[in-house]
């Protein structure tokens, strides 16, 4: 392995620490809206991001004798990378669903605090009932 590139392993490796370090912090000080699973689920996704950029230096780095053992080993490292990707996919879906709520909240909230117009009774919330005045489109 040339040199720059065990380099370039290191940097990710620090990386990766210093960015879950900083997940852990803004969590303890109250400044992440995450719950502790989705901190756990995190923590998690960058230990094997971590176990990954160390598997790829010993499998660079190592004389191989079988090249059975050596796919063996790289694909074990993809299956590594494939778990991360669908704990992100997981951790970035429920990320999307808690805004989601959050936003339709503060609509809630915006709604039951405007004054309806003289004259006029409060708006009501839709009731998921079709009256027939939408255009069907045919």
């Amino acid at each position: 392995m040339r040199p720059a590139t065990g380099v370039a392993l290191l940097v990710a490796l620090m990386a990766i620490v210093t960015w879950l370090t900083l997940e852990v912090v803004r969590f303890r000080r109250g400044a992440h809206v995450i719950s502790s699973r989705q901190l756990r689920g995190r923590l998690l996704m960058g230990g094997l991001m971590g176990l990954v950029v160390v598997m790829i230096f010993g499998g660079a780095a190592y004389p191989w004798d079988s090249d059975a053992v050596e796919l063996l080993y790289w694909l074990a490292c993809m299956a590594i990378v494939c778990v991360v990707l669908g704990l992100a996919l997981r951790d970035w879906r429920e990320v999307r669903r808690e805004a989601h709520l959050q936003q339709a909240q503060l609509y809630r909230r915006l709604l039951a605090t405007q004054k309806p117009p003289e004259g006029q009774d409060a708006p009501s919330a839709p009731s998921g009932k079709d009256d027939g005045s939408a255009c069907s489109g045919g």
